[in-house]
C-alpha cells in the first residue's frame, strides 16, 4: 500500500508532507480562514489554490477515493487544494447543504479541476458554470470530459433548465450508499463477530427512542446503524449464538458459513 505523500487535519483543513513535523493550531488556522472570508479576496490570494470537482452521489464510497488520490497528486504537483471529499459525510447532511458548504470553497480558489464523469453531476456542472462565470482556470484530471461539451455559455437561465431536466438522486439509493459507507466503516473499525444480537437489541431500541423523542436527522442517523446491525448478523454471524445455533442442530450464520 503506497503511504500518502501529504496528511491533512481533518479539523481544520492543514496539510503537511509526510515525515514531516505535522504539528499546527487548528484554531489559528480557522481563524485566518474565517478572516479570509469575511474581505474581499484578490487574485494574488487566490494564486495556487484549486477545487477539485466531479461526481459523488450514486458512488461507491460517495467517490471519495478518486477525489482524495487526485487530490494527493495536485498536492505533490504544489498546488493548495480544497477537496469536497475532507468533509467526508456528516449526518443528516442534505445536498444543498454540501454544495452551500462547496461553493464558498470553490470561490477561494483561481482553478477548478475535473474528474472523470464530471458532467452526470448536477452539483459539478453548476460549480463548473460558476467557476466559467468567475473566469477560473479549468484542469482535468486523466479521463474527465472537456467542459466544453456542456453548453453551460448560454447563461445562468439554460443551465437551470438543463439541471432541472435531470432527475434528481433516488433517494433510496442514497440511504442505501450511507448505509454502505457505514457498514464498511463500521467492520473495519470493529472486526469480528462478538455479541452482534445484542448490539442489533440496542441500535434498534436507539431507533425508537428517536423516533419518538427526537429530529428526523436522529432518526435517519439510529435507522442507518440499526440496518448496518442487521448486515453484520447475517455477514459475520454472531460468536454468542454459535454453541446454542449448534446444540440446536442450526446452520452458522454469516457469510464465511454460506
Amino acid at each position: 500500500m503506497n503511504t500518502p505523500a501529504h496528511n491533512t487535519c481533518c479539523t481544520c483543513g492543514y496539510t503537511w508532507l509526510h515525515g514531516q513535523n505535522g504539528s499546527h493550531s487548528c484554531t489559528a488556522n480557522l481563524v485566518t480562514q474565517l478572516q479570509a472570508l469575511s474581505k474581499i479576496t484578490l487574485s494574488t490570494e487566490r494564486a495556487g489554490r484549486v477545487y477539485v470537482a466531479g461526481p459523488m452521489t450514486g458512488y461507491e464510497d460517495f467517490n471519495f477515493p478518486a477525489f482524495n488520490a487526485e487530490a494527493e497528486r495536485l498536492r505533490a504537483a504544489g498546488w493548495h487544494v480544497e477537496n469536497p471529499a475532507d468533509h467526508g459525510h456528516v449526518d443528516g447532511g442534505e445536498w444543498a447543504d454540501y454544495l452551500r458548504y462547496d461553493i464558498w470553497r470553490l470561490a477561494t480558489c483561481e482553478a477548478i479541476h475535473l474528474l472523470p464523469g464530471w458532467q452526470k453531476s448536477r452539483g459539478a456542472k453548476l460549480e463548473v458554470h460558476i467557476a466559467k462565470s468567475l473566469g477560473m482556470k479549468i484542469r482535468y484530471a486523466h479521463g474527465a470530459e472537456p467542459a466544453a461539451d456542456l453548453m453551460i455559455d448560454q447563461g445562468a437561465d439554460f443551465l437551470m433548465m438543463q439541471l432541472a431536466a435531470e432527475p434528481k438522486p433516488d433517494p433510496v439509493e442514497v440511504f442505501l450508499d450511507e448505509i454502505r459507507a457505514e457498514l464498511k466503516r463500521a467492520r473495519a473499525k470493529f472486526p469480528g463477530d462478538r455479541i452482534m444480537g445484542l448490539a442489533l437489541a440496542e441500535e434498534f431500541g436507539e431507533l425508537i427512542k428517536a423516533m419518538l423523542d427526537e429530529p428526523a436527522a436522529n432518526v435517519r442517523k439510529e435507522a442507518i446503524q440499526t440496518a448496518v446491525m442487521a448486515a453484520r448478523v447475517v455477514l459475520d454471524g454472531d460468536g454468542s449464538v454459535k454453541e446454542w445455533r449448534a446444540q440446536q442442530g442450526l446452520d452458522q450464520i454469516g457469510a464465511r458459513h454460506a
